[in-house]
């Protein structure tokens, strides 16, 4: 009966994880087609080999817009929006070496993307230390692009490295990986020495072949063999070892689902979050079913690391599995994923000698099969639970508001049921107010608390939405106090309509008339808003939750909702509508039409949050709020050359057709409008009392 009951749960699971995965399908294709399981599992069957058990699905992970904004002119800033090679670090809340900047510089990699994670900085997040290690890693990486990140409680080395991977953007080829010990391990001698190897592997990876995944100073001893020509002189491996760096293509590492969740229990009962060791070899084993390659690159071809065995591999403690307080456990799992890997080695260097490596059709086994959560029957490393909703916050200089967001914050995540439901991710794009956001954030499990240097809000929502794991992405501003059950209500309404991809919770409106690229009057008057302190209310519900709820041709930030999985499908929020640092005023109304034109649906509903008051951002000054009122111009006419034949039109009138399959409420502000009969009359159409603002 027990596990009758269990079948059923996990039926239910899948298919609410289904209803809200409508791009699925869609984003899969780019993936290589899988083999038939059985037959897979049959072969392995045949050579004693246990197939491997179901993982994660592959990380939906952003791609380029199919609509491209061209960029915006006169940016000064030389921020890199597409990188080629992104390193990722896990920290300790204490300070950098020195040496580690140097490294990266050496290996040409310090103007690109480096992401930093100070693993349960929040344990030590609210004390001087805290603070002292915040500001020397602030010193160490000032650069554009790099992302400091606080975790407010431990994550362990296989979730930790899955948020940066996650934020990985689309452009990468290449992940550098530095593990939780690498930066304390290395000595100042061994810097030049990391930043050769580095640069060498870098290279040594981009002239492998494609099915070589990832490239380790050393790795753990296997059944290993090299192929005889010179240029694949590469010892064959399991996996890393813990605490060496190494490098991997950034698709081999997406398409396996990231680093297994190894948070393995401890005597108590928690979870520790660790076998590093274990995370390890079962990456390596499902890299190497999948038909991909793990291999030690030493450096002898470039002189770099001639002594890295000794360096690298033979330091004390190097070779010892790094595992959480449940020893026996970890090490069990650390096991059994080093047995399958050699066997996957070992039988394909048996049958297919020297040169050739195992195909996908014969090891690929259970891989990606249906896609579950990685099971585990010994209960050794359960899954990490996926959230309902993620809030992510965009703020800069506001400090005096830290006390009211994270108190807001905290009753969103209270009111939908606390623990890992809700996920929150806050973007300090000033570095200001360290100790009050530690303070608040330490009060909600696993938040995390990035700083970057003066994104500003488009490329800000772009990595956060990219390195949080709900289906459902709610975007804040700092100006504004979320409110009541609207988070339940955004959830529910995601899960009612399957082709929901963006939900706005301030204002929206439909666009007609005479409105033309050039004609910038008609623009701004031939159009009707719906919203809070607008001639209009929302005339309709939604008719699975009752909930009031309009589809719109265009929608406002803020509250911003998104789906996920169609926001990463579709390419994120334009890069090209703001340099980096300045307004992309319009950003949310682009994303509008990109949803209708690509299938999807936009929606409005009143998140009925609360202004906090004052002016700031491009409202602060008259210069500001004049270049705010150029770029809106811009960015307006330019989507009339992105969208040729669909905007305004055509778009407009399927936002309107599609209010059709809702239910009209009873009484409501302003005229409603009737889809079945066309545009509305938009002239002379008074506006909201803040027509700025909105």
């Amino acid at each position: 009966m027990a596990a009758l009951v269990r079948r059923l749960a996990l039926l239910v699971l899948l298919l609410l994880a289904t209803r809200l995965h409508p791009a699925a399908a869609e984003l899969d294709d780019e993936l290589e087609e899988a083999p038939d399981a059985s037959s897979s599992a049959s072969t392995l069957n045949k050579r004693k080999l246990s197939p491997l058990e179901p993982v994660a699905c592959p990380l939906v992970h952003a791609k380029r817009p199919r609509q491209i904004a061209p960029k915006f002119p006169g940016c000064k800033s030389s921020y890199v929006d597409e990188p080629q090679t992104v390193t990722l670090v896990l920290a300790s809340a204490g300070g950098p070496p020195a040496n580690l900047r140097a490294s990266l510089t050496s290996a040409g990699v310090i103007n690109q993307h480096v992401l930093i994670l100070v693993d349960g900085a929040a344990e030590d997040g609210v004390t001087r230390t805290g603070f002292k290690g915040r500001a020397a890693w602030a010193r160490a990486f000032t650069g554009n692009t790099h992302h400091l990140i606080f975790s407010s409680g431990r994550l362990g080395y296989a979730r930790a490295l899955n948020r940066l991977l996650s934020a990985v953007a689309f452009s990468a080829a290449q992940v550098i990986v530095l593990p939780l010990d690498t930066p304390e391990r290395v000595s100042a001698s061994e810097g030049n020495e990391l930043g050769r190897w580095l640069a060498g592997a870098r290279r040594a990876l981009a002239s492998a072949p494609p099915q070589v995944a990832a490239l380790a100073a050393c790795g753990a001893s296997s059944t290993a063999f090299e192929t005889k020509r010179r240029a694949d002189r590469l010892p064959a491996v399991l996996a890393p070892l813990p605490g060496v760096p190494y490098i991997a293509r950034a698709r081999a590492l997406l398409e396996a689902g990231g680093w297994r969740a190894a948070g393995c229990t401890s005597s108590s009962g928690s979870e520790d979050g660790g076998c590093e060791a274990a995370s390890l070899a079962d990456m390596g084993a499902r890299l190497w079913a999948a038909g991909k390659e793990v291999r030690a690159y030493v450096g002898d071809e470039v002189g770099a690391l001639k002594n890295s065995e000794k360096r690298w591999c033979d330091r004390p403690g190097a070779r010892q599995a790094s595992f959480s307080r449940n020893e026996t456990a970890c090490a069990n799992a650390f096991h059994e994923a080093s047995t399958r890997a050699s066997q996957l080695i070992s039988a394909a260097a048996s049958k297919r000698g020297a040169r050739r490596m195992p195909s996908t059709t014969e090891f690929l086994g259970e891989l990606h099969a249906g896609c579950p959560a990685p099971a585990d029957d010994k209960g050794i490393c359960p899954p990490e639970p996926v959230p309902m909703l993620s809030l992510t916050l965009q703020y800069f200089r506001r400090g005096s508001y830290v006390g009211k967001l994270g108190d807001a914050l905290r009753d969103s995540w209270t009111r939908l049921g606390g623990g890992t439901n809700v996920e929150v991710i806050v973007n300090n794009d000033s570095g200001d107010s360290h100790p009050r956001w530690s303070a608040q954030l330490a009060r909600m499990p696993r938040a995390l608390l990035v700083y970057s240097n003066n994104l500003h809000e488009i490329r800000a929502y772009n990595l956060m939405t990219r390195m949080s794991r709900a289906e459902v992405v709610a975007h804040l501003q700092d100006d504004d106090k979320p409110h009541g059950g609207w988070a339940s209500n955004a959830v529910k309404l995601f899960g009612a309509r399957r082709k929901l991809g963006l939900l706005g919770g301030y204002r929206g409106r439909f666009d007609g008339g005479s409105i033309t690229e050039l004609n910038i009057k008609m623009q701004a008057k031939n159009h009707i808003k719906y919203g809070p302190s607008c001639k209009n209310s929302i005339p309709t519900v939604e008719p699975l939750t009752k909930i009031p709820m309009m589809l719109i041709y265009k929608v406002n930030a803020a509250p911003l909702v998104v789906r996920r999985s169609v926001f990463l499908q579709l390419g994120g929020f334009q890069l090209g509508f703001s340099c980096k640092g300045e307004s992309g005023i319009g950003f949310d109304f682009e994303y509008s039409v990109r949803n209708w034109k690509n299938g999807y649906e936009v929606a409005l509903w009143n998140a009925n949050f609360r202004k906090l008051g004052g002016t700031g951002g491009t409202r602060a000054s008259k210069s500001k709020f004049d270049k705010r009122r150029r770029t809106e111009i811009r960015n307006n006419r330019i989507m009339f050359k992105m969208y040729p034949g669909f905007h305004h039109n055509k778009g407009n009138g399927m936002a309107m057709q599609a209010n059709k399959g809702l239910v009209r409420r009873g009484r409501q502000r302003g005229s409603s409008f009737d889809p079945s009969n066309g545009f509305p009359n938009f002239s002379g159409n008074r506006q909201c009392t803040d027509p700025w603002h909105g």
